[in-house]
């Protein structure tokens, strides 16, 4: 008997709007919400090699009115730098402060999105989940 649970079903009937979601973080989320059954709805800027395939896109910028009203009429790409960079610290330094001893992936935060939309997470409330590889625990 496998210890793996079967998450393939478990937001079957469910459905998501990621905005953002073309590519990074946020085509993770999307993809994790697709694998586990929701039906999903992907909005941004412009399409990405990135942008799961199995999504509906539709192109919207929500910081205009215009955006979101094309987003909506259905159903931004913010700025990425590392936490490093932002901070003036080389990437090499930081990796090795971060308890875990790797870089996240966009994966990592996309399972905690699809626990606390899940059943599995009805119970959670009132908490802020730290996805930061023990960063915050040291």
């Amino acid at each position: 008997m496998s210890s793996k649970l079967d998450l393939s079903k478990e937001l079957i009937g469910r459905r998501a709007l990621v905005t953002g979601g073309s590519r990074g973080i946020g085509a993770a989320i999307a993809q994790r919400l697709l694998d586990a059954g929701a039906r999903v709805v992907v909005s941004a800027r412009s399409r990405n090699e990135e942008t799961p395939a199995a999504a509906t896109f539709v192109a919207g910028d929500i910081r205009t009115s215009e955006g979101v009203n094309a987003i909506a009429s259905v159903g931004s790409d913010a700025l990425r730098k590392t936490f490093g960079d932002a901070m003036g610290v080389p990437a090499e330094a930081w990796l090795q402060s971060v308890p875990l001893g790797r870089w996240g992936a966009t994966d990592d935060i996309a399972e905690v999105v699809a626990l606390l939309v899940s059943d599995r997470g009805k119970w959670l409330t009132g908490v802020n989940y730290r996805v930061d590889g023990g960063m915050t625990a040291r």
